[in-house]
This record gives C-alpha cells, structure tokens and sequence, in this order.
C-alpha cells in the first residue's frame, strides 16, 4: 500500500524506493531474465531499471532515462515508462508529465501526462522517436482522457494488430483523480508512418 520496496540481494539490506505510479515488469525473451521499469527520483522522476531470475531478488535499480536538457528546459519529467520487447528492440512510451502548476489545478483543460514513443537497442539507452509529439494524444475537451494518458505496461500483438491499452481521466494531478480504461489499436508495426502531400 506504501510502495514498493526492491531487495538488492538476500546479504543486503531491503532498499527502500517509494513509487506511487504504475511500474512494467516482464520476462525479456532477449536476456533470458525479468526486466522492471520503475520511477526513480534523481533529477526530477526518472526512469530505473531493474533485473531479476526469480521475480522476487531485485538488483539495485539503476538510472536509464532521466528527462533530457530539452525536457528540464520545459519542466517535464519521465512520470512512468511502458517497454515492450518487439522484433529484437524495446518499444517504450514514456509518460511526460509538466512539473507546473497547472498540472495541479482542477480548473484547468491542459494536459498533465502522455505517453511518447522511444526506442531502445539494449533497454537501457532510450530516445525520444518526436520529441513533443503525443504517440497517443490526450482526447478533446470533456472527454474521459482529455488531461491524463497513462500507458499499460506492455503492447499486445493480436493477429494483425496491436492493442495499446491506457487508462485516461479529465482529472488534474492530485490525490482524488479518477481513471477509466481506454484502448487505442496500431496496424502492426504501425509505430510510424509518412504521410505524402
């Protein structure tokens, strides 16, 4: 209820890293272990890693993507981060969030976390695919998901397409927002595409 805590090994003791936001663990069929994403506070909320072989014994987690110069530059940070091994790369969406005070104000319409496309060859050097660009766009205005959009923790491949599960909400940041479920769909391998004049 108060987090999560990551054991660094069984001889040491209980690292105690608090995260209040939803975290991706999976097995990585490319490294042969179970890989986590988690929140961690450096500069800002950043992304940590994590790996274990038994799903309970965590190494230490350790910093992968903190917010660029770019996003220190507009007071974003990395709120949370989704990864999906696919065709032997890691799809991530990254959950920018405005460190502002409108992020706060239940009055306000702006959007106070998206998710955005990066991509990763070994999972843990991450880039941004269009920085700035939603991949998944906070709806219009009144809509269930016109301020949040968080990410599942993984995309599934069904037939010949792929699912993109998210939970959205019209709420501000604070403590008594609400979500509901939403579900978005990509032609396979439909992460990018150019469009003609």
């Amino acid at each position: 209820p108060d987090g999560i805590h990551w054991a660094a090994s069984k001889n040491n003791p209980i690292l105690k890293l608090h995260s209040d936001t939803g975290n991706c663990a999976f097995w990585d069929p490319i490294l042969k272990t179970y890989v986590a994403y988690v929140r961690i506070h450096g500069n800002g909320r950043c992304v940590g890693r994590t790996e274990s072989t038994d799903f309970e014994t965590w190494s230490e987690p350790e910093i992968v993507y903190p917010p660029s110069t770019k996003d220190r530059a507009r007071k974003w940070d990395h709120y949370g981060h989704s990864v999906t091994p696919y065709e032997g790369l890691y799809v991530g969406l990254t959950w920018i969030f405005p460190v502002i005070p409108v992020s706060w104000d239940p009055k306000a319409h702006t959007p106070v976390t998206w998710p955005e496309l990066t991509v990763s060859r070994d999972g843990r050097q991450w880039q941004r695919v269009a920085f700035g660009k939603p991949f998944l766009p906070p709806g219009p205005l009144g809509s269930f998901d016109h301020r949040q959009i968080r990410t599942a923790s993984s995309l599934v491949v069904l037939e010949d397409r792929i699912l993109l599960l998210y939970s959205g909400s019209r709420d501000a940041h604070v403590r008594t927002h609400k979500f509901d479920i939403g579900l978005a769909t990509l032609r396979l391998d439909g992460f990018a595409s150019l469009d003609a004049g």
